[in-house]
């Protein structure tokens, strides 16, 4: 059987033995995250600019979505606050 490759981190208690492996581990897993999360800026940037470019070419729909949300917003304040 091998013994892993351990790392000796000095800690206020005392030396610490963590397994290499756990710090690969964690660096393969901050890789993951990092991809997951330029993946998401991108499909946050390209629904950005769809939205953008609906609203350009649907402006009287726009601005009735936009009167009819606030109007919603604003009954949802006033029903809370009147409790």
């Amino acid at each position: 059987m091998l013994v892993p490759e351990t790392a000796t981190p000095q800690t206020s208690e005392g030396v610490v033995s963590v397994p290499v492996a756990v710090f690969d581990r964690m660096a393969e897993l901050q890789r993951q995250l990092d991809e997951a999360q330029a993946q998401l800026e991108h499909r946050r940037a390209r629904d950005r600019e769809r939205f953008r470019r609906w609203r350009e070419n649907n402006l009287d729909e726009a601005r009735r979505r936009t009167r009819e949300s606030v109007r919603a917003s604003r009954a949802r304040k006033t029903a809370g606050g009147s409790e």
